[in-house]
């Protein structure tokens, strides 16, 4: 990540059957999160993913790289050891860092380069059982497949699972109420009462 220590959470966790709008409800409006599909491809058990470090939506569309801005997103293969970045975006394919919609779940790129389905999770007779990647020509793959890496433009997979993660780091401190004294402080009055008392008497 190359942002130091960091703390991490898991917002939401769900298997085949949980629904779109369940995964929106535990991760909108958070930024910078990571999100891990357990898949089954031709047999074989993945971990792919993406981060994104902006907050996800329900109403939406696709995310684009803004001008001047770096775009943080990227996909990995947790299994394979694969990483997957955009270069400097050249045109508007390349500048889709996710898609955002409330049937959707986390869904990066262009085209997709990663779809973990729509709806419910993993669902029974769904043409790509819950889970499509596509490269050539997208924005985070330049070809091949987030399975693969290299060779077939495309493939699908069973979803098993999705978790999904947020991290602060370790530097970050808990804002405290302006309204509301802290511990501390309410802590440091009562040291200061019993001071007072010992004096007075």
């Amino acid at each position: 990540m190359g942002k130091g220590d960091l703390d991490w959470d898991s917002i939401w966790y769900g298997t085949t059957g949980a629904t779109s709008e369940d995964w929106h409800s535990g991760v909108d409006g958070i930024e910078h999160t990571v999100s891990i599909y357990s898949i089954t491809s031709f047999g074989v058990d993945y971990l792919v993913g993406g981060y994104s470090a902006k907050a996800w939506v329900s109403k939406g569309g696709f995310v684009y790289t803004e001008e001047g801005e770096t775009d943080e997103n990227f996909l990995f293969n947790l299994t394979s050891g694969l990483y997957f970045k955009t270069d400097t975006p050249q045109d508007q394919c390349e500048k889709t860092q996710t898609f955002d919609r409330f049937d959707h779940f986390a869904t990066f790129g262009c085209g997709s380069d990663l779809k973990g389905g729509t709806y419910v999770l993993g669902k029974p007779g769904d043409a790509y059982e819950g889970f499509y990647s596509s490269g050539g020509g997208g924005s985070y793959l330049e070809d091949g497949n987030i399975v693969t890496g290299k060779g077939s433009p495309e493939t699908a997979a069973r979803v098993n699972s999705l978790e999904t993660f947020s991290f602060r780091t370790a530097q970050f401190v808990p804002p405290t109420s302006a309204s509301a004294p802290s511990t501390i402080a309410l802590f440091a009055l009562g040291f200061l009462g019993l001071i007072a008392c010992r004096f007075k008497k």
